[in-house]
């Protein structure tokens, strides 16, 4: 009968010990020394030294997985794991030793004593620990996120062009994502690369980045055409008026199937409007231009209420129409672009 004050597994390791064999031996000790530093706070050495025993399986058959049993001891200074293993060893199928050793070792399991093997598992444990960390060594995921070492998380912050601390903390959090260090690296910057990036940072589908968007742009004084000035000949550098068309500066970002909620929260200013706004900042290298472009769902949109806290904003959120619903309502943002904003 189960004991009534028995800790349940945590979410953490609890299908590790019910089924043990599903996981490969880099994924169990991963999962262990996690719920280990999170519920016992102790360094990864102690965690290795008096929370971890590791030893082959007695036995001399071959079996398909890297484990065959992962349990678990509770006790005042913190869990204890135990894992058996089906490879290295200095016994078992897979042992460099003559294979007389295993069955001696057997013979004795068969008369329910353990001493030798007990001897051999201060030595397997060993081999199995320095297994694990030699292997985990040169693992970026390992380091960076299981381990949070700092000198790999500096190599990260290089690669995205941070590597001084002071540049670091007057960049956004938002600017300098792990996740996104092979769009951030990647030259020259792309609108699918933008899109991607505002896909995933503002956990939305329906994004749409538009090039070549039509823009005036004045002309410099000096270039103006002038009469009696050689720098303009007719057919060749003169030019009549103070503007020109131009496509190559600016660009749109369009956000669209938004609800009432998530439109607000895309709104230029604070909160997902200045991240957006960083965001975009940050990924395009030259200063562009570009218009953010929201459109809500049809239905979302509400008439216009004076003195709201929402549906008051002129040019932002208020639209005045007759009926129960607006079937379309998109509003547009211009930005003059530029660098990122300090956190």
């Amino acid at each position: 009968m189960e004991c009534d004050d028995r800790r349940p597994p945590s979410s953490i390791t609890g299908k590790l010990l019910d089924n043990p064999t599903a996981y490969s031996f880099f994924q169990a000790i991963r999962l262990l020394r996690l719920h280990s530093k999170s519920c016992i706070g102790k360094d990864l050495d102690t965690f290795y030294r008096d929370h971890l025993r590791v030893r082959p399986q007695l036995s001399l058959g071959f079996p398909a997985t890297d484990l065959t049993e992962v349990t678990e001891e509770l006790s005042k200074d913190g869990d204890r794991y135990r894992i058996e293993a089906t490879f290295m060893g200095l016994y078992g199928a897979s042992s460099p030793m003559p294979i007389f050793y295993t069955e001696e070792l057997l013979e004795e399991a068969s008369e329910d004593k353990s001493v030798t093997r007990d001897f051999l598992d201060i030595i397997n444990n060993d081999v199995y620990v320095q297994f694990f960390r030699a292997w985990s060594r040169s693992r970026l995921m390992v380091k960076a996120v299981d381990e949070e070492d700092s000198s790999w998380l500096e190599r990260l912050n290089c690669l995205l062009g941070f590597g001084h601390k002071e540049i670091l903390a007057s960049v956004p959090e938002e600017c300098r994502r792990y996740r996104h260090i092979g769009l951030l690296t990647q030259y020259p910057r792309s609108a699918l690369g933008l899109k991607t990036l505002l896909k995933d940072s503002l956990d939305h589908d329906d994004v749409r980045v538009e090039q070549c968007v039509l823009r005036k742009v004045k002309l410099p004084e000096d270039q103006l055409f002038a009469l009696g000035v050689d720098s303009n000949i007719l057919g060749e550098r003169s030019w009549i008026g103070e503007e020109l068309d131009d496509r190559m500066g600016k660009c749109a970002i369009v956000l669209r199937g938004l609800d009432a909620v998530r439109y607000h929260e895309l709104l230029p200013g604070e909160g997902d409007g200045k991240k957006l706004d960083n965001l975009v900042r940050g990924y395009l290298v030259e200063p562009f231009k570009y218009d953010l472009v929201l459109e809500m769902k049809p239905g979302e949109a509400h008439t216009a209420i004076l003195g709201g806290e929402q549906w008051s904003g002129l040019g932002c959120d208020s639209w005045v129409f007759s009926g129960d619903r607006l079937e379309h309502a998109e509003a547009t943002f211009p930005n003059e672009g530029g660098r990122v904003s300090s956190s």
